[in-house]
């Protein structure tokens, strides 16, 4: 009689996957350290000791604080910008294009609180590093898609012409991001 191997019933990663899984991991865990500290006050060591890795094999994963930093903020705006222009594509009147925009603005503090608060903390400094430019394109980007749509509801007539198309954007802006605080 011949023997039955057993099949394990563990899903094995690929080596890819779990360098993948790994450096998500790591990115998590810098991000919550960015926004506790500063971009600044952050080392490589402490990043590791979070990780539970020795600092030195950050190295595998990343070239610097910055890289890290970069790959962070970098996946945020991806997202977002890519998520704005799926809503603006869709299309809809303007208060069905606020909605979904504000509600996209919701979800992304929910999941990305700790790339928010990097921005709010640390951008001003980040971007006279020419590698984070893309953060100037990625608020311009962001703020216009804003404004642009509530500029239509004046146009239309759907939104009171006094308002103030950038006072509007810089208003829910503030509101929403401040709502970060609620999901720590």
């Amino acid at each position: 009689m011949e023997a039955k191997r057993k099949v394990s019933t563990v899903t094995r990663l690929k080596p890819v996957e779990k360098v993948s899984k790994r450096r998500d991991e790591i990115l998590q865990v810098a991000a919550e350290l960015f926004a506790a500290k500063g971009y600044e006050e952050t080392t490589i060591r402490e990043i590791g000791d979070a990780a539970g890795i020795l600092s030195g094999s950050l190295y595998h994963h990343f070239g610097s604080t910055s890289d890290i930093v970069d790959a962070i903020l970098r996946e945020f705006c991806d997202e977002g910008l890519a998520g704005y222009r799926e809503i603006l594509a869709a299309g809809g009147d303007c208060f069905d294009v606020l909605h979904e925009m504000t509600h996209f603005a919701f979800a992304q503090v929910a999941a990305n609180a700790a790339a928010i608060v990097m921005l709010m903390n640390d951008s001003r400094e980040l971007v006279q590093q020419e590698r984070f430019s893309y953060l100037v394109d990625y608020n311009h980007e962001i703020e216009s898609h804003w404004v642009d749509t509530v500029r239509r509801g004046m146009d239309e007539g759907a939104v009171r012409a006094d308002l103030g198309d950038g006072l509007f954007y810089r208003f829910a802006r503030g509101a929403i991001v401040s709502t970060r605080r609620w999901y720590d």
